[in-house]
């Protein structure tokens, strides 16, 4: 599920309940802030498997919306089941806070972090895109990170699929795919 701009997912208990899932993957990417308490409330019942969180925040009422995302980490950790946070491998690239917040928060509950990896960006960039997802893989090994494969968006028609996963072997933790 995603979240609108003011951090509200875009389905409720009802609604997952009404499609047969039982637990959800939470994109908090475009998001300007995290669920608050009545937008958690709204998922009573509902795992929330993993949070992909933004690159970074800007602009207005910084550390009121990372004081947030803080509170709603801690939140889903405890009544809502959640085991992921999806960090963005420009977030790590760029030394921002939120990928410091993340790190606290997985030790604090025994969460996992993972690194987002994109297939569309992959295939964007020159030059085979196998010997970038193998590069992929020794980073997270090398910092002990999961791996969150995403293939929801863009053209991959160039994507070797069976060939990427074996890179991303064992780290490779989530694949989320498009409609």
């Amino acid at each position: 599920s995603e979240a609108t701009l003011l951090g509200r997912p875009t389905i409720d208990a009802e609604d997952a309940a009404g499609a047969g899932l039982f637990g959800i993957d939470l994109d908090l990417r475009r998001a300007w802030r995290a669920p608050g308490e009545t937008d958690l409330e709204r998922l009573d019942g509902v795992r929330i498997h993993s949070a992909w969180l933004p690159t970074r925040y800007g602009g207005l009422a910084i550390d009121a919306r990372t004081n947030r995302l803080q509170a709603f980490l801690g939140e889903a950790a405890t009544r809502n089941g959640l085991r992921t946070i999806v960090i963005s491998q420009r977030a790590i690239a760029g030394n921002v806070p939120l990928i410091a917040l993340a790190h606290e928060q997985s030790k604090a509950y025994g969460l996992r972090l993972a690194l987002e990896v994109r297939a569309e960006t992959l295939l964007d960039e020159r030059g085979p895109h196998l010997a970038r997802v193998a590069n992929f893989r020794r980073f997270a090994e090398e910092w002990d990170l999961e791996i969150a494969l995403d293939l929801g968006s863009g053209d991959l028609a160039g994507w070797e699929t069976e060939a990427a996963l074996m890179r991303l072997f064992p780290r490779l933790a989530l694949v989320r795919i498009g409609p």
